[in-house]
Parts: structure tokens; sequence; C-alpha cells
């Protein structure tokens, strides 16, 4: 009979969930320099939520300086004395650093997105070779992606060699890092010209900037847009009023977080566009807008929260989609709602709660 301990056989299921460098170390394994060292508990920070930026010639990941992160900073333009060298930093309970090089070198990173199949990530080396180095006492990140075609996220596990020298807080071990270039990257990359990123960063670009109001217009055909190019950029800092007319998006849903932010915006006007679904928290940074017509574009399902955020819109166009239906909590959060428009819908009932919400 063949016997397994736990701990095979904790490799094993490991093994075959393809989790890749598992690192196994016995307590006689420890090294000296180690051994002396008080068991560190520690937390994961992740500067700029983890959003960092690549610049050409760069060998290193980069996030904005504080002083400079506005509308035109160098996330828009892409200039190097705009950006700190990007590391991944451990906490104490105190919040202090952890610098101890001894600490940090017990740091590893377990990648995750060899488990995603038939997505951007699994088709591709993108993610997959970046690891972790100890530099000036930090955690720098290396192997860094070779070319971006849109904002491209990144799961990892950060786990530990050795945890009787370093434990990390179960709620940040699971870790996101999302890579993106500088607005003008996307807008000037010749070598991509197929890439809707890169075709609605042109577009953009060609705009005026401080324009009150912008009309974005897709051919017939209906052409592919993708705002990852100007992901958490204040593009257009004057902008009130936007129309996004004749595009399709990718999953054929819809996040408005990715649409150029601005603390002026009114209105915005989306129409004629192909879209099934307005997913949870869609418009939760959007609290200045007092106008939204989505008129004429094949929404199917409006999940729960979807219009969370939306705290000061008082007229909704939802006419001429494919709704079957509205729950309790589709108009939840609407408190300034004085026009709804649900008409050349499939709707066969309305729940007493929604109408309540509705009338009230």
């Amino acid at each position: 009979m063949i016997k397994f301990n736990i701990k095979h056989l904790y490799f094993i299921s490991l093994s075959l969930l393809g989790v890749e460098n598992i690192y196994a170390h016995p307590q006689e394994e420890i090294s000296k320099n180690t051994s002396t060292l008080k068991a560190v508990q520690a937390i994961i920070d992740l500067p700029n939520g983890g959003l960092v930026y690549l610049l050409p010639g760069q060998e290193s990941a980069f996030v904005p300086k504080i002083e400079y992160n506005d509308s035109y900073s160098g996330v828009y333009t892409g200039e190097i004395e705009k950006f700190d060298k990007f590391y991944l930093t451990l906490l104490d309970d105190y919040g202090n650093a952890i610098d101890d090089e001894r600490v940090l070198n017990e740091v590893r990173l377990i990648n995750l997105n060899t488990w995603i199949n038939g997505s951007e990530l699994g088709q591709t080396e993108t993610c997959r070779n970046i690891k972790l180095e100890v530099e000036n006492n930090k955690l720098k990140i290396i192997n860094l992606p070779n070319i971006l075609v849109s904002l491209t996220t990144c799961d990892f596990l950060i786990s530990t060699k050795n945890p009787r020298v370093l434990n990390i807080n179960k709620n940040s071990k699971r870790t996101k890092l999302k890579f993106n270039y500088p607005f003008k990257i996307w807008a000037n990359n010749d070598n991509n010209n197929n890439n809707a990123a890169v075709k609605m960063a042109k577009k953009l670009d060609a705009l005026n900037l401080d324009l009150p109001e912008i009309e974005l217009f897709g051919s017939y055909l209906y052409d592919e847009v993708d705002f990852s190019s100007i992901y958490n950029i204040n593009l257009f800092p004057k902008l009130e009023n936007i129309t996004i007319k004749g595009f399709r998006f990718r999953d054929k849903s819809l996040q408005f977080s990715m649409l150029p932010n601005s603390s002026m915006l009114k209105k915005i006007v989306f129409t004629e566009n192909i879209i099934t679904k307005l997913p949870s928290f869609a418009f939760e940074n959007f609290s200045t807008i007092e106008n939204l017509s989505m008129y004429k574009n094949k929404i199917e399902v409006i999940q729960d929260d979807a219009f969370l955020g939306l705290k000061n819109l008082s007229e909704l166009d939802l006419a001429n989609n494919q709704l079957t239906q509205i729950n309790s909590r589709t108009f939840l959060h609407l408190k300034s709602l004085k026009k709804l428009d649900l008409t050349n819908n499939q709707i066969q009932d309305i729940p007493k709660t929604t109408a309540e919400v509705i009338l009230n």
C-alpha cells in the first residue's frame, strides 16, 4: 500500500491545479540568517491601488507622484520626472514599512494567471514571467510585460518561504497588478493601429482637451471601443456633456468607470451601441451626472446596484432596449430621479417595491 502524508497530498493537489513555483522549506533548512528573527506579521500595500505604468526605455514600473496626480500629470504625457518607481511594500502592525532584506527575501509571487483559460491572460505570456526582486530594501517587480494591447490585469498570490519568519495577512495575499501606458503613448502607437485602445486614444487625442462637450461616433458597422487607454485619467477636466454612439463594447458589458472622468460632467448620451448588460457599480464614480440617456442599446440585463453612485441623477432614459424585467434594487439608489422612460422594452411586470421607489 502506498501512503502519503498531508504535506505530500498538499503539494500534489497544488500541482494538479497548475500552481507554479512551489517552495518547500523543512525546518532543518531554515537559514542561519533568519533563524534569529522574530516572526513578522505583515500586510501588502500597493501604491496607486496596483495600477502601474510602463514607460519607453525603462525596465521598472512606475506610479504617478502625488503632487503631479492631476489631469495633465505624467499619466497623460509620460514625463518620467512626474513618476516614482513602483515598489510593493510590506507593512507591519504599526503601519511601518518593513525594510529588513532578510524578511523581504522570504516573499514569493505565485502566479495565478495560468489558471485563466480562454482569456487574454491565458492566451499570452504577458503576466506569467513577472517576479519580485529586492532592491534598496524594497520589493521591485521584474520581467515586466513587453507589449500591451489594452489595460492588462495580472493576478498573483503573495506567499512566504518560511512562515516562522514572515506571515502575510490572509486578506492581502491575493494581489492584482494593472499595467497601462501613459495616454500619449497609446495615442502615438503606430505599431498597433488596429487595436481598439489605440484607435480610441488617437480619436480623443485629436480633440481639444478644454472642450465642455464631445461627441464620439462609431461607424454604421459598429467599431469596438476600449477606454482602457485612458484608465484613471481626468483627460477632459472641463467636460460637461458626452455623446457616445455606434460602438460595440468588449464582452457586451459596459464599464463607465473607464470613460473620461470629469468633476463637471452632467450629461451622458449613450445610444445605438451594442451592449447587453449594465454591470453592478458601473456608475459609482459619476456622482455629478444629472441626465443619463441610454436608449436603443440592446440592453437585456441591469444588475443590482448598477446605478449606485448617481445621487444627483434626475432623468434616466432606458427606452428601446430589450429589458424583460427589473427588480427592487434596480432604481433603489436614485433618490433624485424625477423622470424615467422604460417604453418599448419587454417588461411584463414591475415589482411593487420598485414601483414605490419610482413613485416616491
